[in-house]
């Protein structure tokens, strides 16, 4: 399913959620890499280039992203089984989606 519903996040939604959460935290890991190399180290010149080209597509993924969210509201209603302390964290962490 496309789309989202009230049961579930469609397949895009979820797809480019997860793409953009394992680039976000590639990219964190790089940079914190590369902080430490040396001007004599093998990536000092090669990771950065890597480094802003996978930051370039991550940029290009937000936008998307941040398109279908906005037009498509609709999100999945908690589950009955759970209980108020858990469906107010989710409703607290989802607050600006």
């Amino acid at each position: 399913m496309l789309t989202d519903t009230t049961k579930s996040y469609g397949w895009l939604s979820i797809g480019l959620h997860w793409i953009t959460a394992v680039l976000t935290l590639g990219l964190f890991a790089v940079g914190l890499y590369m902080v430490d190399l040396g001007y004599y180290d093998a990536g000092y010149y090669e990771l950065p280039r890597w480094h802003i080209g996978w930051g370039l597509v991550l940029g290009a993924l937000m936008l998307p992203r941040l398109v279908w969210r906005l037009a498509h509201r609709g999100k999945p209603e908690p589950l009955p089984q759970h209980s108020k302390p858990i469906r107010w964290v989710s409703k607290s962490v989802q607050q600006w989606g």
